[in-house]
C-alpha cells in the first residue's frame, strides 16, 4: 500500500533568465466530475469489501483543513482506489514516457468500453491503441494490455480485456484521466531537456493536462524535500493544484481555502521563477479566487495554466 502523499529526493533547480514566453496548455476545457452513486444492484456471490486503507496524517494542521488526500467524503471505495492506482500508472508514465505504450492501451481501453458491453476484443482495442500511440512512436502489444491487468485495472477473458467489475460505475472517470494523461505526455515530450527541473516540468505537464490530484502527488515530494524560503514556491502549486482538484469535485469551499493558502505562498516570489512564468499564474489564480469566494456560476473562460519560460 502506498501513502497518499509520498516523499521524493530533493530536486535542485536552476535558475534561468527568461527571453521568450511558451505556454504549455491542453486545448480542452475540462468539466467538473463528480463520481456517480453506487449501483443498489447485489450479486448473488458478492465479493467482500477490500480493506480501507489507514489514514493518513493531513497536510497541514489542523485536522480540519480541507486536504486533497482521501477521506470519507470521497465517495465509494471502489472510486477511490480508482484514483490512487490511476495516480500510481500516471506518474510512472510522466517519468518514463519512452516506455508507457500501455496509456495508449488505457485510453483505447477508455474510448470503447460503455457500462453496458465494458468488455472490448483485443483487435478493437490494439487498432485504437495505434491510433493514441502514433505521436508518440509507440507501438502497442498485448503486453502492455497484460501490464494494465497485472496493476489491477482490466482483467482478460479470451481475448477480451474488461475493467474490474468494482471500477466499472467509474468508467466515465477512467476516460476522462486516461485522455488526459495522453495530453500530459504529450506536453512533456514538448519541454525537451529538463535537467534539474525535470520534476517540476513534469508537474507542470500534469496541472496543465488537468491531472490535479496527480500534479499534487508529484510535486509534494518536492515540496516536503525543499528547505529554505523555496519551499513555499512549490507548496504553493501543490496548493494550487488540491484546489482545482477540489474545484472538479464541486467542493468550493475547498477550493478556495486551498488557493487562498496557495497564493499566499506563491505571492512572495518575482514574476519569472525557476523557469515559470509565475506573473502570469498568479493573475490567473487571482480570477478564479474571485469566483470561488462569489461562489456564482460564471467562472472564467480558461482554467489556470502554467507557462513555462523559453530560453535561448
Amino acid at each position: 500500500m502506498r501513502p497518499p502523499c509520498g516523499s521524493s529526493a530533493r530536486i535542485r533547480l536552476c535558475r534561468c533568465t527568461p527571453t521568450a514566453i511558451t505556454r504549455f496548455h491542453s486545448p480542452r476545457r475540462y468539466r467538473p466530475w463528480s463520481p456517480p452513486p453506487p449501483s443498489r444492484r447485489r450479486s448473488s456471490a458478492q465479493a467482500p469489501p477490500a480493506p480501507r486503507r489507514p489514514a493518513s496524517p493531513p497536510h497541514l494542521p489542523p485536522p480540519s483543513q480541507p486536504s486533497v488526500c482521501r477521506n470519507a467524503s470521497e465517495g465509494p471505495m471502489s472510486y477511490v482506489d480508482l484514483k490512487h492506482l490511476l495516480a500510481d500508472l500516471a506518474l510512472e508514465a510522466v517519468r518514463d514516457p519512452e516506455r508507457a505504450p500501455w496509456t495508449a492501451v488505457a485510453a483505447a481501453y477508455g474510448a470503447l468500453a460503455e457500462e453496458n458491453r465494458p468488455a472490448v476484443p483485443w483487435s478493437a482495442l490494439r487498432t485504437k491503441a495505434e491510433e493514441f500511440g502514433r505521436g508518440f512512436d509507440w507501438h502497442p502489444t498485448i503486453d502492455d494490455a497484460q501490464r494494465l491487468v497485472e496493476r489491477g485495472l482490466l482483467v482478460r477473458r479470451g481475448d477480451e480485456f474488461t475493467i474490474m467489475e468494482p471500477f466499472l460505475p467509474f468508467l466515465a472517470y477512467l476516460r476522462r484521466q486516461t485522455s488526459r494523461l495522453l495530453d500530459a505526455l504529450r506536453l512533456v515530450r514538448t519541454l525537451g531537456p529538463q535537467g534539474d527541473e525535470a520534476e517540476l516540468r513534469r508537474g507542470v505537464a500534469l496541472f496543465n493536462a488537468g491531472l490535479y490530484f496527480e500534479c499534487h502527488e508529484l510535486l509534494e515530494g518536492v515540496w516536503r524535500a525543499t528547505p529554505g524560503p523555496e519551499r513555499a514556491f512549490y507548496h504553493g502549486i501543490v496548493q494550487a493544484a488540491a484546489a482545482f482538484y477540489h474545484y472538479e469535485k464541486h467542493n468550493l469551499h475547498g477550493a478556495r481555502t486551498l488557493l487562498t493558502k496557495g497564493l499566499q505562498k506563491l505571492e512572495g516570489f518575482p514574476d519569472h521563477y525557476r523557469g515559470v512564468n509565475l506573473g502570469a499564474f498568479r493573475r490567473a489564480l487571482r480570477s478564479w479566487l474571485a469566483h470561488f469566494k462569489e461562489g456564482t456560476s460564471n467562472a472564467p473562460e480558461a482554467l489556470p495554466i502554467i507557462s513555462i519560460d523559453g530560453e535561448s
